[in-house]
């Protein structure tokens, strides 16, 4: 099994959050935080394709299991799960 966690926030609500405790700019997580649109289908591809990628070799299953908070700012949390199908006889 393999589990990935992202968290993903509007960055200009969580700088707001962070100046209010006084965290400076250079010690932030949103620098972090991907500067393209379509990180969310960057990163559910290959779980998606797993099986293809590894010739159908490992069969597995994939979850993506959200949660989402609004308080101290909106944030997404994103768990993407891999693994072994249970069903499937593999060595």
């Amino acid at each position: 099994m393999f589990i990935l966690i992202v968290a993903s926030w509007n960055t200009g609500e969580k700088n707001a959050f962070d100046d209010t405790w006084g965290i400076k700019p250079r010690n932030r997580l949103s620098k972090y935080i991907a500067s393209y649109d379509d990180w969310e289908e960057v990163y559910d591809r290959p779980f998606r394709d797993y099986n293809i990628l590894t010739g159908n070799k490992y069969i597995s299953e994939f979850d993506k299991i959200e949660i989402a908070i609004d308080q101290p700012y909106k944030t997404r949390y994103l768990f993407y799960v891999l693994s072994k199908r249970s069903d499937i006889n593999q060595e």
